[in-house]
């Protein structure tokens, strides 16, 4: 069962989507469903989620569509990764909503294809042709909640790569610095202040190397 969460949640009616009068008006409500991505589930109010998720897909696929038309003039070669299975939306998504799965996979689409262009449009102009050599794999975290990174170096020197992590449900991001020895595995996740769920993204990028990006699954 889910766990049940009580939110204090702001109904910001006449915002992009909701149109009205500009008021906010605050009330406690309780959810055990976690079907509504952030920001719609702790801001606005249950009877306006349809419309703050509509607004969160209009400039999504706006932002998307510019993105694409860049990396057909810049990097093209992006755009035929973006499909494949390495850059798949995870599979626990189909049991969505329509309207909430078509947001979180507009949103990883968007995230995966900046990466794409990153990679095969700026980094390759550097002549990198190694990626970076830290791998991250993902298993249940036992000691806390959802899923728990373990992030191993390969190389034979330590290595401090920056570590970009995106969620698409929460549409969160953060930046976390790791240093690394050789051979060894650094676990990441909910004791270190970052809780992973299916379709988070991992991206390392370190000087020297090919940018790498990981979807939790």
């Amino acid at each position: 069962m889910a766990p049940r969460h009580s939110w204090t949640v702001v109904s910001l009616v006449g915002a992009l989507a909701l149109g009205g009068p500009g008021h906010a008006r605050a009330q406690e409500w309780t959810t055990e469903s976690t079907d509504v991505p952030w920001p719609c589930e702790i801001l606005v109010a249950p009877e306006h989620q349809d419309g703050c998720l509509a607004a969160q897909q209009a400039l999504t696929d706006s932002d998307l569509a510019m993105l694409q038309r860049y990396a057909t003039e810049r990097a093209p070669a992006a755009l035929t990764f973006l499909g494949s299975a390495d850059y798949a939306p995870p599979l626990e998504w189909a049991t969505r909503p329509p309207r909430v799965r078509a947001l979180l996979e507009a949103r990883f689409r968007l995230e995966v294809l900046r990466f794409l262009v990153f990679r095969d449009g700026v980094a390759t102009d550097s002549d990198l042709h190694s990626v970076a050599p830290i791998d991250s794999k993902f298993r249940p975290d036992d000691r806390g909640r959802g899923l728990l990174m373990m992030a191993t170096n390969y190389s034979n020197v330590n290595n401090a790569p920056a570590i970009l992590l995106y969620s698409p449900v929460r549409d969160e991001r953060r930046l976390i610095p790791l240093v690394i020895v050789p051979g060894r595995t650094l676990p990441y996740g909910w004791m270190q202040g970052w809780t992973f769920v299916p379709g988070d993204l991992v991206e390392v990028r370190q000087h020297g190397f090919r940018p790498r990006l990981t979807v939790a699954r």
